[in-house]
């Protein structure tokens, strides 16, 4: 007895080491999910959307807004030399996926939260909080017995805007500007330019009185207001 003791001890001593200073995935309520490996690169890629005049004459492109950032990352996992005792006390391999179903688990829905739990990806100054969009796993090796004891773990996360992130309205600077109206700048071109917004042109004419927007002299200054 002592010595399946003695053997249990040293099988969760070693698991401890084997996690320890490893990059891990930390949900909501406070789980941390550990690699066993930690990873040799990953991808953090943001994103900002524009879009573009349909005016050949005067192009403009307007800026859309920032789509939300992604993490795509992988590492792997080998049980091939960990062993574990099993119900009758012999020495048996461990599955790989005993390890790889808990990063699996983090796309299923959470009954109490109605959706998957949010997650964070922390590693040294790393910490990328978002939902698990996809995980994706590989088994590269077996035992004689067909047992995975070696995978490879692709996931992908969506991030979560940070609190501290202020929402940037999209509106023109605070203060009034003049503009000349000429062939190349209408009242139309002037609201496209100054506000992203061709349809914005309204507010161009009450500035400025203007009953008729196809009546507007070439060489005119107009006063654009600012967005309030």
């Amino acid at each position: 007895m002592s010595v399946l003791l003695s053997s249990l001890k040293s099988l969760v001593t070693g698991i401890k080491a084997m996690f320890s200073g490893k990059a891990y995935f930390q949900t909501e309520d406070g789980k941390q999910i550990h690699v066993q490996f930690n990873p040799e690169q990953f991808r953090i890629t943001k994103t900002a959307q524009y879009s573009s005049s349909a005016d050949k004459e005067n192009p403009y492109i307007i800026y859309s807004g920032m789509v939300l950032p992604q993490l795509e990352i992988s590492f792997f996992f080998d049980t091939s030399g960990i062993k574990e005792l099993s119900k009758i006390g012999s020495v048996i391999e461990s599955d790989v996926t005993v390890l790889t179903n808990d990063f699996s688990n983090l796309v299923h829905l959470k009954p109490d939260l109605h959706r998957p739990p949010i997650v964070k990806f922390v590693w040294g100054s790393i910490c990328f909080p978002g939902f698990v969009k996809s995980v994706s796993t590989t088994y590269t090796m077996f035992n004689k017995n067909g047992m995975p004891i070696q995978a490879k773990v692709d996931a992908q996360l969506i991030g979560i805007p940070e609190k501290s992130e202020a929402k940037i309205p999209l509106e023109s600077p605070d203060r009034t500007k003049s503009r000349v109206v000429s062939e190349r700048a209408d009242i139309w071109r002037l609201a496209g330019t100054e506000y992203g917004d061709i349809s914005r042109w309204r507010e161009i004419a009450l500035a400025n009185n203007i009953m008729d927007p196809f009546d507007v002299p070439t060489g005119t200054v107009l006063k654009v207001p600012a967005l309030k």
